[in-house]
């Protein structure tokens, strides 16, 4: 008995430290997380109470009601049953709230599972039980243990949803294995257990099967803490994974390896490099093999034009000025670049805020980027490191593609992979969400607060804020727009001190170039196959601005692209996939030769 009371008290002692990290957390706090504390509040002082042996709190917790096995098993199930299908619902809504919340919430669900499983311990034994069968019942509860503590472990510090909903099993297990230990007969049991010792060493097999044949070494990307705090993110050294396409893609899955510099492509020889390309997802282009990329057709480009070149680029997708500065600063100056080219897309200048709050940059007193304050998955979290768990998150995932196959194939004879049925299904998938022509004349010429209510949600959104004139920019955005300059010019800067210089390559928004540029994409932000953005936007036009004011080049090449429709054959290979709009392996290769033209015609050698 003396046990028994020393286990509560320590089990509310626990609590009430992790009801302290919550209140500790920097305000100021939301009406919900004021809510959740509330409740918190209340757990604790029960779980407190109880401890005390307080009555009728202690009397619940020794006998509780609804002594039957089949209610207690019910009850102690009941929260991980609840927190599964929440998950399954919404994972995303369950790893964004805070770690400390998220450990409050299972730890207090893990103790409310004990009590119903383990209440009337002191009583003598339901059944006789032989030496066997009370080791069976021991082994159950020490697999029930372990499975709870991973399933914890993963509820509370897990990132992805496929992780935590498997945790989230894996403590409802838990949960179901002490009931089992408490409840069942002796024999079933004994079976229980045997049964679990089998199906644990079949997975133990499973899983040393799968390392001993590198099964699974590329299937996902990885996450490392130390890359995350210096680069926000960035795949660590080492890293291969593979980047499938989705149902309305058209590429073929791309086997992506990172080289020991963080760089995608093979090994870099020492010595200076000539040209160095830094940019989000158009340069590092996870949907083409390597060799297709912007990078090595430049050199391509540069050895068919007799000028051989020594050319690096490296891109990762959601990265933007601030976190290209701040690689450069770390990585990029290393090699000694002659000529930086910096590129920008739409989505690299923000409508509000700024990169270095959205990011948790932590800037050095100089005003460069010394880290960020990002949380990455943890290195300890078990189905991080169980690599038949990131198979079936592989696996589920193309399952998922499939379902989308088939349920984009409603009322047709099947789903095809052929542009014209996938335009089809991205006009269904659209719906009523086409702009119209004076939608589109609207959104381009008239202030935010003169559009109609659901046009000013779309010219907030997307690449609207963007394309939108200069004059139609709101303050938000053009204080935005301050701070990138700002971090541009000083971009510039230590490229200079460094003896090389930088240019910035303005990534054309696809739909500025021609009605066949992403051609199913189009559907998905509202419009049709025959409607195309102006050729100049205010995100070209403050660029220019920047490059007069910091003396900074700007290469576009939408003219060259639009040419490129004009004078092609019928039908012209497109520049942009159909769906994702990133650039095609021909947009690549263009893009590569408008560059190395450009970088000769100037000079520049």
């Amino acid at each position: 008995m003396r046990s028994t009371t020393l286990a509560r008290v320590l089990s509310a002692a626990a609590l009430a430290a992790l009801y302290v990290t919550l209140l500790r957390r920097p305000g100021p706090f939301g009406a919900a997380y004021l809510g959740g504390l509330v409740i918190g509040a209340i757990v604790l002082g029960v779980a407190v109470l109880a401890a005390l042996g307080r009555r009728p709190l202690a009397r619940f917790v020794a006998h509780p009601p609804f002594s039957q096995p089949r209610f207690r098993v019910f009850f102690a199930i009941a929260p991980w049953m609840a927190l599964f299908a929440a998950i399954i619902v919404n994972g995303s809504w369950w790893v964004r709230q805070d770690n400390a919340v998220r450990l409050f919430a299972t730890y207090s669900s893990a103790i409310w599972s004990v009590v119903w499983c383990l209440a009337d311990a002191g009583k003598p034994q339901l059944f006789q039980t032989t030496a066997a069968q009370e080791m069976a019942r021991r082994l159950l509860f020490g697999m029930a243990a372990v499975f709870m503590v991973l399933g914890i472990d993963g509820l509370a510090f897990g990132l992805t949803p496929f992780g935590v909903a498997t945790s989230a099993l894996l403590a409802l297990a838990a949960s179901a294995v002490a009931a089992a230990a408490s409840f069942a007969r002796p024999v079933v049991r004994g079976n229980l257990a045997a049964a679990s010792v089998s199906v644990l060493l079949s997975l133990a097999c499973v899983e040393a099967g799968l390392r001993v044949l590198r099964v699974g070494e590329s299937v996902l990307e990885v996450d490392d803490a130390f890359y995350a705090r210096q680069f926000h993110h960035m795949p660590p050294p080492g890293a291969t994974y593979l980047n499938t396409p989705k149902a309305l893609d058209e590429f073929a899955p791309a086997l992506i390896e990172i080289n020991s510099l963080g760089i995608r492509g093979p090994e870099i020889p020492p010595g200076p490099v000539d040209m160095l390309l830094i940019g989000d997802s158009f340069v590092e282009a996870r949907q083409l093999a390597w060799e297709r990329t912007v990078g090595p057709q430049l050199t391509e480009a540069f050895r068919e034009r007799s000028a051989p070149m020594r050319v690096v680029s490296h891109g990762v997708r959601g990265w933007s000025p601030l976190l290209e500065w701040n690689w450069y600063l770390k990585v990029g100056r290393k090699l000694k670049p002659r000529t930086v080219l910096l590129f920008f897309f739409w989505n690299d200048l923000w409508s509000a805020g700024d990169e270095a709050r959205t990011f948790r940059a932590v800037m050095g007193a100089d005003g460069r980027p010394d880290h960020f304050d990002v949380t990455v998955e943890p290195a300890w979290v078990w189905y991080k490191h169980v690599r038949a768990m990131r198979l079936l998150e592989d696996v589920r995932e193309r399952a998922d593609v499939a379902a989308i196959k088939r349920s984009l194939a409603v009322g047709q004879s099947g789903f095809s992979a052929d542009e014209a049925s996938a335009e089809s299904a991205a006009r269904r998938m659209a719906g009523d969400r086409l702009l119209t022509n004076g939608d589109l004349d609207d959104l381009l010429t008239r202030p935010l607060p003169d559009l109609k209510p659901s046009l000013q949600s779309v010219a907030q959104a997307e690449f609207w804020p963007g394309i939108r004139p200069m004059a139609l920019w709101t303050e938000a955005q053009r204080r935005a727009a301050e701070v990138t300059e700002h971090e541009l010019r000083l971009f510039a800067d230590d490229v200079a001190s460094d003896g090389g210089r930088l240019a910035i390559v303005y990534v054309p928004n696809a739909y500025q170039i021609a009605p066949t540029e992403c051609s199913v994409g189009r559907y998905l932000v509202g419009l049709n196959g025959s409607q195309q953005l102006p050729p100049a936007s205010g995100i070209q036009s403050w660029l220019e601005g920047v490059a007069e004011r910091q003396h900074i080049e700007v290469i576009d090449p939408s003219e060259a692209m639009r040419a490129y429709h004009r004078a092609g054959p019928s039908p012209v290979e497109p520049l942009h996939l159909r769906a994702d709009c990133h650039w095609s392996a021909r947009g690549h290769q263009f893009v590569a030769g408008f560059l190395a033209d450009w970088y000769l015609r100037t000079g520049a050698r």
